[in-house]
């Protein structure tokens, strides 16, 4: 697309923005937190230039304001969900489909995430609109500021001490008529969201891990092993830490023999029974979980395997 062309469609956009805000402020729609075009204008920065054009105004200005009091208390470290299906009627505005309103900390993943979710749940996606919203709240979660600025300049450190970056997702799928079925979308969604949420978190930690484990095989190999699979692991490790792989979880498992593996605490499994396995012949047993004790024949494995198995 050339320069001009762009122009040409950002001066769109703005005036799109602006019939959206003259209906807003027809239905009453105060604005506390700035200014409205400024906030429309972040809004719907990335939604294609036809998707716009294809609404009606109130409903531009409508999806918007709902979602901004959606968003109006969030506690820190909690994503809030809402699923419903706007009608004219009752919300003053509509799209034709059922609404996913999210808010939640701007983190890695969340959109392939929401979108798995919804295609494991049978849901049809019509349209994401995903602006980052730079944000003020209060120590209790209460909206204070929709700041005029993006990511970028947040990131590059010229922001207020309390302001953090929001994503903020409107979602319109099939409709679901069923309140029941809507409420089951939003409790699946904020379980994944939190899913995410842990696994953000801990990422630092599990790198941490695998670095200790990559000089924990250099000072002190496994005996036993043979040098070259020891090299090898390290290799990978090294390698998986590079950014090749994402870390949703971290267990150990303890290769041992079943012999061995009899003096432990549940030995059998936990539940009294016996595990195949042969006696005097390694053992795989899981370390750190409510399944301690559970023995894999190491024979499951293929003779000729190298390097290592990753668990989760």
């Amino acid at each position: 697309m050339t320069a001009h062309a762009v122009a040409l469609q950002e001066s769109e956009r703005a005036s799109l923005v602006e019939r959206a805000v003259e209906a807003g402020e027809r239905q009453g729609s105060r604005d506390d937190l700035g200014d409205l075009y400024t906030f429309l204008t972040r809004y719907y920065c990335y939604v294609p230039i036809e998707e716009m054009r294809s609404r009606e105004p109130v409903d531009l200005a409508g999806a918007a304001l709902s979602h901004r009091q959606m968003a109006a208390t969030r506690p820190q470290g909690r994503a809030n969900v809402r699923t419903f299906t706007p009608t004219v009627e009752q919300h003053g505005w509509s799209t034709g489909h059922t609404v996913i309103e999210i808010v939640t900390d701007d983190m890695p993943f969340l959109v392939d995430s929401v979108i798995s979710e919804l295609n494991r749940l049978d849901c049809g996606i019509h349209l994401i609109v995903h602006p980052q919203m730079v944000v003020r709240r209060t120590v209790t979660g209460e909206l204070v500021e929709i700041l005029d600025m993006g990511p970028g300049a947040w990131a590059g450190g010229d922001h207020s001490h309390d302001s953090v970056i929001e994503s903020w997702m409107h979602v319109e799928i099939d409709r679901q008529t069923l309140p029941a079925r809507q409420e089951e979308i939003s409790r699946e969604l904020r379980r994944v969201l939190e899913d995410v949420r842990v696994a953000v978190e801990d990422w630092p930690l599990m790198m941490a891990r695998i670095t200790e484990l990559v000089a924990e095989l250099a000072a002190s190999p496994p005996a036993g092993i043979d040098a070259k699979e020891v090299a090898e692991a390290r290799r990978l490790l090294s390698w998986l830490a590079e950014g090749n792989f994402t870390f949703l979880g971290y267990r150990e498992y303890l290769l041992t023999t079943a012999a061995e593996l009899d003096g432990h605490e549940g030995g059998d499994g936990g539940d009294g029974g016996s595990c195949p396995c042969v006696e005097g012949q390694p053992s795989v047993a899981i370390e750190g979980d409510r399944r301690a004790g559970l023995r894999i024949p190491a024979r499951t494995f293929p003779d000729d395997h190298e390097g290592v198995v990753l668990g989760g």
